[in-house]
């Protein structure tokens, strides 16, 4: 098997919502979902490394975030730069996989939650 294939037996996945302001973030940690919110901005971008860093060790990090307008863009870049993978998902792709899956409400956690179970 190719090591792409094994790299996703080692990796630790993170949903993001982007916004303009925002980044709810959420971890998937041993099937638990823990949630925090950063700035959309370089410091912001730092603390949410720093953050996932915390639990990730020597896994392979893999980020999701559905692609919107150009506010995913730097973070995308950012990601790129520490070797992090990152997956930008279609939204059209992402709304009929929420519509598939049991939720109780449309919110910005919910949402990160989401995308870190769609590529997980």
């Amino acid at each position: 098997a190719s090591p792409l294939f094994w790299s996703f037996f080692m990796a630790f996945f993170v949903g993001i919502d982007v916004s303009k302001l925002t980044l709810e973030a959420c971890k998937l940690c041993d099937g638990k979902p823990l949630h925090r919110k950063f700035p959309h901005s370089p410091s912001g971008f730092r603390a949410l490394l720093s953050w996932i860093a915390r639990d990730a060790a020597s896994h392979t990090v893999m980020l999701a975030m559905e692609a919107t307008g150009s506010y995913h863009l730097p973070l995308t870049h950012f990601a790129h730069a520490h070797d992090l993978r990152v997956f930008v998902l279609n939204p059209t792709r992402l709304k009929h996989y929420a519509h598939s899956q049991p939720r109780r409400a449309k919110t910005d956690r919910e949402d990160a939650r989401l995308r870190g179970a769609k590529i997980y």
